[in-house]
């Protein structure tokens, strides 16, 4: 003990040393970031009539490019002959590869080409990168400093081509997430404001901007018996959505769920009673107030979580659902939700075989899509720790190879992060998820490569918010999907790039700090003690109901005899002591590296490091307190260092939340109407580091007695 001990002393103290920073910058909410505007010499684009318009849209949310946008009938010609001190581009749609790009050209001078529209956009998005540009955030963008018209010339002249059809992400709106308060909040009584259709058209603007070619969102049941009036605002509100979305290039899904029994987030389903007598006529008109008006390419149909049903109903009523989808939207694309989960009640006989409910899909109209999923930033080909209640996603990876081997369609669709008190509602900075979602998209990569079929051509990231650096695992991923980089940290190098050798170092130890979350949270089965645990999670617990890892509570600890806190100190306090030490490392050397706090996006992750030491540091301290509890009655002075721990994330959290990249943080952060099941913003939990206070009691009544009670943090 007392060797764990001093180590904790040194790493609190190298922890407080570290952490000293200045006031960080507040930039303009809802407006690009420009460190030095002066800088870049704006831009003259030259298009035809026809791509013209999405050029003008490509620059909408972007005044600092300073662009202007020519129609020309010789593109080309018109930026050659053009003068002036402003970069010169031919904005051409002559390639016959779709939605591939090339670019050509040096100096001031280009062309960007591309196979349609969309590639086309994507190489202007490629050439505002070789100048220093960043699309970081759908609400702020980095702007280069300096101008360097050939900051790297690797891109210049060869022609980048998607490795997958399908690139995009399910932004879920059954959460308080940002893309719930622009796609499906329409009217004050759910949130809706007049910004709201321009966030989704910010958004859809970064998902292009970052090669993604596929947008979805889940549908709530808050339409279903809106009065007319109202229904036609959200119905007006989507359309147009998808209206821009398809002036773009991107296709558009909607998510819904088929039973109401398995609804335990309010979204949309299409039948209330799993037996309903009138199935035909309800699904139908579920299926027409959803799409009357509205151009969906895709619509995602989902099972819900912890609750089956026979598989004859279940088939019988999936194979309707497509049935009389197709009758009203002939050729649209069903997908359906292959979750997880390993409760025995999930577990289903069909045609002789014992299988996961989820996994009668395959035996519904062929016509439909799976989309395989995966939770949290556990992969393919890792442990799975007990999520969901399963070891690992063996089953789910068979199938999709499977399907993969057949020639058959297949979408893959895991997790940038959970929300519910796993991750950035903690907060954790993890950029484990970048790693986890390479490592799945190279191995299966490689596994068709050796089964000799093609590979993965669909991937649909599953989104659940972007503050505290996790839109970094959205922008790597989109790009991952159009191009699987020889490494997980190649993303990271290109990002940081215009830091020049301070953006290359903060890369490098933003890949460590995901190898080394790798290693403790997935490996040594850590991942509970770094999230959170509300009551609900923590009651599920008790009921056998698992979603996220199961944790040891401080007072089964401390009830534990010898042989079993002798084992609890070796699989979980000496590993945990390992993973404090070693974030702690991380953190001195992110703020050796002398960051500008005034840096929106090098303090964000000086940010997450930051929360992360004292995350390790405060639940190490705790357990540790606990477990000197049980052996001698006292706390040996780890109580005191939690709570040096718990002040410094007090004060992270109150600079995070003054600096959110999202215009309108009062909807993040605080309780308010929605049409979730959530009624409060998704970082609340964040902002007042609820699961902290509720872990803190919880020790303490342990070890001093506390009898106050302990938040719910039930979101």
């Amino acid at each position: 003990m007392l060797v764990r001990m001093s180590v904790a002393v040194f790493a609190a103290a190298a922890l407080v040393a570290t952490c000293k920073e200045g006031a960080p910058g507040s930039p303009t909410a809802g407006a690009p970031v420009s460190e030095d505007a002066g800088a870049y010499p704006g831009m003259a684009v030259y298009a035809s009539a026809d791509v013209a318009p999405v050029a003008r849209s490509f620059f909408q949310f972007l005044p600092e490019a300073n662009a202007t946008v020519s129609i020309a009938t010789d593109p080309a010609g018109a930026a050659g002959a053009a003068k002036g001190s402003s970069v010169r581009v031919a904005l051409l749609t002559d390639l016959p590869c779709g939605e591939c790009y090339q670019l050509v050209g040096s100096g001031l001078s280009f062309q960007v080409h591309g196979g349609n529209p969309l590639g086309a956009q994507y190489g202007l998005a490629q050439l505002l990168e070789q100048l220093g540009f960043r699309f970081f955030h759908p609400w702020q963008s980095k702007v280069p400093t300096t101008f360097s018209p050939l900051a790297s010339s690797k891109n210049i002249g060869p022609t980048f081509t998607p490795e997958m059809t399908l690139r995009g992400l399910h932004l879920h709106t059954l959460h308080p997430i940002e893309s719930y308060f622009t796609f499906w909040a329409s009217r004050p009584s759910n949130g809706g404001t007049v910004a709201s259709l321009e966030g989704a058209e910010r958004v859809i603007d970064w998902i292009v901007k970052n090669r993604g070619n596929y947008v979805e969102w889940a549908a709530l049941n808050d339409i279903v018996g809106l009065d007319p009036t109202d229904l036609a605002t959200w119905r007006s509100h989507t359309a147009a959505i998808i209206a821009y979305a398809h002036a773009r290039g991107i296709k558009i899904g909607i998510g819904a769920e088929l039973f109401g029994v398995a609804n335990l987030q309010l979204s949309y389903d299409l039948l209330d009673n799993e037996n309903d007598p009138n199935a035909k006529a309800d699904v139908d008109a579920r299926w027409h107030l959803l799409t009357d008006g509205l151009a969906w390419d895709i619509v995602d149909i989902s099972f819900g979580e912890f609750t089956g049903t026979d598989a004859t109903t279940f088939l019988d009523a999936l194979n309707l659902a497509y049935t009389e989808l197709e009758s009203i939207v002939p050729g649209i694309e069903l997908a359906a939700t292959v979750h997880v989960g390993n409760d025995p009640s999930l577990y289903v006989t069909y045609d002789g075989k014992t299988l996961l409910y989820y996994f009668l899909v395959q035996y519904a109209d062929p016509h439909i899509v799976p989309f395989i999923h995966t939770v949290m930033y556990f992969d393919f080909f890792q442990n799975a720790d007990g999520a969901y209640n399963m070891p690992n996603f063996d089953q789910h990876l068979a199938y999709l190879q499977r399907r993969l081997a057949a020639g058959q369609a297949v979408a893959y669709y895991p997790e940038s992060a959970y929300w519910v008190a796993f991750d950035d509602s903690v907060p954790t900075y993890l950029p484990l998820y970048m790693r986890s979602r390479w490592l799945d998209q190279a191995n299966l990569a490689s596994a068709a490569k050796a089964g000799g079929y093609a590979p993965l051509s669909q991937s649909i990231l599953f989104s659940s918010g972007w503050e505290w650096g996790y839109w970094q695992n959205d922008y790597a991923t989109l790009r991952m999907n159009f191009k699987t980089p020889t490494a997980w940290t190649d993303p990271l190098d290109d990002m940081f790039a215009p830091w020049g050798p301070t953006g290359a170092a903060l890369a490098t130890q933003i890949g460590a700090l995901g190898e080394l979350q790798s290693k403790y949270l997935i490996d040594q089965a850590l991942a509970p003690y770094l999230a959170g645990a509300d009551a609900v999670v923590t009651l599920g617990w008790e009921g056998g109901i698992i979603s996220q890892p199961m944790r040891t509570s401080f007072a089964a600890l401390a009830a534990m005899g010898v042989k079993d806190r002798t084992a609890f100190e070796s699989t979980v306090l000496q590993p945990l002591e390992q993973l404090d030490t070693e974030t702690a490392t991380a953190l001195a050397a992110v703020s050796g590296l002398n960051l500008d706090p005034s840096d929106p996006w090098l303090n964000e992750v000086a940010h997450g490091f930051r929360i992360d030491a004292d995350r390790a540091h405060f639940e190490r301290s705790l357990y540790e307190a606990v477990d000197a509890f049980a052996k001698t009655g006292g706390d040996s002075g780890w109580l005191a260092m939690a709570d040096a721990a718990f002040a410094d994330a007090q004060a992270v959290v109150r600079r995070r939340n003054a600096a959110l990249h999202y215009p309108n943080a009062t909807q993040l952060l605080t309780a308010g109407q929605n049409a979730t099941f959530y009624q409060t913003g998704f970082l609340t939990e964040a902002g007042t580091l609820c699961y902290w206070t509720r872990e803190r009691i919880q020790a303490r009544a342990v070890v001093v007695g506390d009898m106050t009670t302990p938040p719910g943090c039930v979101p």
